[in-house]
């Protein structure tokens, strides 16, 4: 840094200079910047305040010789004598009372008749000639009139004793383009835009011959004095000349910048030069380091804070030459840690390298076994005899003298036997016995002992030791970390049994075994009958309990070759390897039937559950893992069906339904798609009137293939892969829309019914939707009826019931559709808000059976208590009609009345059956 050229050529100074630069300069040229801004903006405003005032004066200066000029008149007009006006170089005429002109004064012509005059005020006007403008003032005697013609220089030479350095103008409003006078007539285009608009006073700017040009203003109010129009005073001056104080600035500040700078640019060279030196020699002294030079010193004079740097430096290059050999030895045992697979292996290469490393005669690490906190491995590297293995027995008091010692503390011979650290090294012959813990994440884990010379050993080795006790630990729990995975990862964390994942790999490593020895596999699929109840009923914890004892009463029923494990929620599945014949499958079958009969005590009370298995064979019914788990899977929903509490074997008529199932639920997402839904309506009539009470919206499907599929065989399917809500909102919107057509086609229909599946109602923006599809077909709530099954609202009552009660609460209906099916309760119906029943058809079509009579006479009376009405469905037959007539019933809907029709069916059907009721009606009126 001993020329400018070094200086020029670093980096650090250039960024040094152009801070200083800019942090000297910037301040300087804001500041000379806004004081020149200021400096104007002064100017200019007392350049207008002055322009105005000027006006002011002119127009002050104007009035007074005006007046002046009407007391000459007066005087002419008594004397006669006009000696004193054209020494003043004006003119004067005297008229007499006829019009004639008298003996002296110019021909001067009258402005106004001098009947017009008013004798009490001149009159004031500009008239403009060959000769230019003038101003002529006139003033009605008693038996004549006196005028004046006072000419532009006249004024002009009054206006010059008040405008001082500006020009000046005065206008007329009437004669535009013709000033009173004006000193440079290029005003006279700026004055005359202001004519109309101006106030009293102001000031503006202009722009004249292309340069700025500040002007002020003064209305003089001739009114006041004389008769006539206001003059405009108009005053003006070059914004250049106002400014030219301020430019002698603009050239000084400049050569102020550039002295700045170079006095800045001086400064900063001496500073940067002075800085960057000792800088530089840090520099040199760091990259030396970085290659590992560690007897590299810096020496740097001084007292300031780069030499404060440098001494740190050096103390800094010398610890770490101490430490180096330290951190490549624990790099080795970290590599080690990453590429061993056992703990012992990296406990024996880290003890090791610390006997290397160390003036330790002897090393060893105690590692707490994880499952018998009494016990532990301890490790003993001495000088002959290599690495030792033992398990030794550790106390409570050893465990509490261990968790204090997680920054390692030093023991004498007595107090290592007293603590009982003796017994697990070698005999301490005059020395010490050093102890740290080993950390397990943040239990104890183990610890490190080593036996050091005595009476105090080098701090670098209590570093070095506590060090290698940290990377052990780190080994401990990485070890104990890739277990707890490899547990999560396989076994069932609630019951501790496999998971799916290890049952397919087990299942997987059976099917080999099976295919070497030539032998069967069966699997068992078993899902628990009834968890749903006991979960909801006793609460989560209680159905865990239920899956733990499940578990153990399934391991109990097996073989000792066989797998249990919990494939998800409450199923479980069974791997039967091994199998020698198809009695040993239906023996273990028969014991998980009986385990799982047997009562269970849950929360101090019995419970009953059963199970469905579903069975299947390796080879017979599939040939991997998959095949079998999902035909397994199958077999298990037959056993449902079938009645639950049972065992099923595969059948190949069970993959056929379920593969159709399949092939329905994809053509049913593309049947949205296509358009391939669409609705049909039946009426509800009222038995009192025969009238229509509402139509129930039905679901339909098209099948390009197929042809029309029943609702009963897509709608669960719809329910199962949730498309019932995309859906269901369709059929919702397209419902209401339909009866907003018809009511504008003058059909009449009081409401809608549309059926609402479990999942749709407890959708969370259920009631959002229908409150939205409402507004958009312009229908109010009470036009709509929902119908809910009671199986629909049993599975969850209280928060299927609070959305009812929302929907209620908006106007809408609600019926409960299929009523006396879905074992619901009398508590269930007195809490439930509803307004109507749905008697199921299933007990109309038996009309007039006794026992169907029975019942729906029984539902009539529920109904009749609960102040519902009801609708009979399927109704058939006038006999079933007249029956339920007979009864008491409100309303009914079925074949006796109309079938489904589609919409546009549906509106004909409605106004013929309109016009034949009202026909009716009126011939029984007759």
């Amino acid at each position: 840094m001993d020329a400018p050229s070094a200086f020029l050529a670093n980096r650090v100074a250039w960024r040094v200079f152009a801070r200083l630069v800019i942090a000297g300069l910037i301040p300087l040229a804001v500041l000379a910047a806004l004081i020149f801004t200021e400096v104007r903006q002064t100017l200019e405003q007392r350049a207008l305040k002055d322009l105005r005032d000027a006006s002011h004066s002119v127009g002050q200066v104007v009035i007074d010789k005006l007046i002046s000029t009407s007391a000459l008149l007066d005087n002419l007009a008594r004397s006669g004598d006009a000696e004193q006006l054209r020494a003043l170089g004006l003119e004067a005429a005297r008229y007499e009372a006829v019009g004639r002109l008298t003996t002296f004064g110019a021909d001067i012509e009258l402005p106004q008749a001098p009947g017009d005059l008013d004798p009490a005020k001149p009159s004031l006007e500009l008239v403009t000639d060959s000769a230019g403008a003038h101003v002529v003032l006139a003033k009605a005697l008693t038996d004549g009139t006196v005028v004046a013609r006072l000419d532009q220089q006249y004024l002009l030479d009054a206006a010059a004793l008040a405008r001082g350095d500006f020009e000046t103008c005065v206008l007329a409003r009437s004669a535009r383009g013709a000033p009173v006078f004006c000193t440079d007539l290029a005003l006279v285009a700026i004055a005359d835009e202001r004519l109309d608009d101006a106030g009293s006073t102001g000031t503006f700017t202009a722009s004249l011959r292309g340069e700025p040009w500040l002007v002020g203003y003064w209305q003089l109010f001739i009114p006041s004095r004389f008769k006539g129009e206001p003059w405009l005073i108009v005053t003006a001056m070059p914004r250049s000349a106002a400014l030219e104080p301020v430019s002698a600035f603009g050239h000084v500040a400049p050569q102020a910048l550039l002295l700045s700078l170079a006095l800045i640019t001086l400064l900063s060279f001496s500073q940067i030069r002075r800085t960057l030196e000792p800088l530089s020699r840090l520099v040199s002294a760091t990259r030396r380091i970085a290659a590992r030079d560690f007897d590299t010193r810096v020496a740097v004079t001084g007292n300031d804070e780069l030499a404060s740097v440098a001494r740190a430096m050096n103390e800094m290059t010398a610890q770490l030459g101490r430490q180096f050999g330290t951190l490549t030895t624990l790099a080795s045992i970290d590599r080690l840690i990453l590429s061993s697979e056992s703990i012992e292996g990296v406990v024996e290469a880290a003890l090791a390298r610390a006997r290397e490393n160390t003036v330790a005669r002897e090393v060893a690490a105690l590692l707490l076994d994880t499952d018998d906190e009494t016990h532990g491995n301890l490790f003993r590297c001495g000088v002959l005899d290599g690495l030792q293995l033992a398990r030794v027995e550790i106390s409570p008091a050893h465990r509490s003298t261990l968790a204090a010692s997680t920054q390692g503390q030093v023991f004498d011979r007595e107090s290592a036997s007293q603590q009982g650290f003796a017994a697990w090294c070698a005999p301490l012959d005059g020395e010490q016995l050093f102890v740290a813990s080993i950390l397990r994440g943040r239990a104890l884990g183990g610890l490190l002992l080593a036996t050091l010379p005595s009476p105090a050993a080098a701090s670098a080795d209590l570093d070095s030791l506590r060090e290698l006790a940290g990377r052990l630990a780190v080994a401990v729990t990485a070890n104990e970390r890739e277990r707890t995975l490899i547990q999560r990862a396989h076994f069932d964390q609630l019951t501790g049994m496999p998971n799916r994942q290890l049952c397919h790999d087990r299942l997987q490593q059976a099917l080999a075994q099976a295919r070497r020895e030539q032998h069967r596999v069966a699997v068992l699929f078993i899902d628990l009958d009834g968890f749903k109840n006991i979960n909801d009923s006793l609460g989560h914890i209680a159905g865990d309990e239920l899956l733990k004892d499940t578990a153990l009463r399934l391991n109990s029923a097996v073989r000792d070759v066989d797998t249990v494990a919990r494939f998800g929620g409450d199923e479980y599945v069974v791997i039967l390897p091994q199998l020698q014949s198809m009695l040993e499958v239906e023996a273990v079958i028969e014991r998980i039937m009986a385990v799982l009969e047997r009562p269970f005590t849950i929360n101090g009370r019995e419970s009953f559950i059963t199970g469905s298995i579903g069975a299947t064979v390796f080879p017979e019914d599939g040939l991997t893992p998959d095949e079998l788990l999902r035909k397994a899977d199958t077999a298990m929903y037959g056993a449902k069906a079938a009645g639950r509490s049972r065992c099923v074997f595969f059948a190949k008529e069970m993959d056929a339904r379920v593969q159709d199932r399949l092939a329905l639920s994809s053509d049913l997402r593309r049947a949205i798609e296509r358009d391939e839904l669409y609705l049909v309506y039946q009426p509800v009539v009222s038995l009192d009137g025969h009238r229509v009470a509402s139509a129930e919206a039905l679901l339909r499907w098209r099948h390009p293939t197929r042809g029309v599929v029943s609702p009963a065989l897509f709608i669960p399917i719809m329910e199962d892969s949730g498309l019932i809500n995309t859906v269901g909102a369709w059929v919702l919107r397209t419902a209401l829309r339909s009866l907003a057509q018809w009511r504008r086609a003058g059909l009449l229909l009081p409401r809608i019914a549309v059926n609402v599946a479990a999942r749709q109602l407890l959708e969370r923006g259920f009631v959002d939707t229908v409150t939205e599809a409402l507004r958009h077909a312009e229908l109010e709530p009470h036009d709509l009826e929902l119908e809910l099954t009671e199986s629909t609202l049993v599975r969850d009552f209280a928060s299927a019931n609070a959305r009812l009660s929302e929907l209620a609460a908006l106007g809408v209906r609600i019926a409960i559709d299929d009523f006396g099916t879905g074992y619901s309760s009398l508590g269930y119906l007195n809490e439930l808000t509803f307004d109507s029943l749905k008697i199921d058809r299933a007990f109309i079509a038996n009309l007039p059976v006794a026992k169907s009579l029975a019942i729906v006479r029984a539902i009539l009376a529920v109904a009749r208590a609960l102040g519902k009405e009801v609708v009979a469905e399927g109704v058939e037959s006038e006999r079933q009609l007249a029956q339920l007539s007979k009864l008491g019933c409100n309303r009914a809907q079925g074949y006796v009345f109309s079938i489904p029709h589609e919409g546009p069916e549906f509106a004909k059907w409605l106004g013929d059956y309109v016009t034949a009721t009202q026909t009716t009606h009126d011939s029984e009126v007759a």
